[in-house]
């Protein structure tokens, strides 16, 4: 029998999220000639490499992972903080609200730019109303029996 050739399908495979720890070696440095210039300030190490925000223990891409996930997938921290249990990893949501009030600062210029694009544009809609309530405020009213949408029609 000669072959006919090949039949293809295709299935869809999700990798799981890899968590890992990166570790950096800084060098240390002790003069041994004391007649050198400098070798009385003692010690000397090599310096951090840039991050965000300084000192941190969430590398750039941790940081990038809970903005993409609170504000793009509308995902809660507490939520988030359920994800990391399950992975293993024990991050509370009172750590991540710190990472991310600790991004306001070093983000700010991106927000100014992007706020400054949005207003170039002819409209800005900001999803309320004339009166300055929301359209859930009206669907709020209507469910305890207020004033809302329901009630005004008569």
């Amino acid at each position: 029998m000669g072959l006919l050739g090949y039949d293809s399908s295709e299935q869809l495979a999700v990798l799981p999220r890899q968590l890992y720890v990166i570790t950096y070696k800084r060098a240390k440095y002790l003069p041994r000639d004391e007649t050198v210039a400098g070798a009385g300030a003692g010690v000397k190490i090599a310096p951090r490499p840039a991050q965000i925000i300084p000192k941190s223990l969430g590398h750039s891409s941790l940081l990038a992972s809970l903005v993409s996930a609170k504000f793009v997938d509308a995902l809660p921290l507490y939520r988030q903080e359920k994800i990391f249990a399950r992975e293993g990893i024990t991050l509370s949501r009172q750590t991540m609200a710190g990472l991310l009030m600790q991004l306001q600062s070093p983000l700010a210029p991106i927000a100014a730019a992007l706020k400054a694009a949005l207003r170039q544009g002819a409209v800005v809609q900001n999803g309320m109303d004339q009166s300055g309530r929301s359209p859930d405020a009206y669907r709020a009213d209507a469910i305890r029996g207020g004033r809302g949408a329901a009630h005004r029609c008569g």
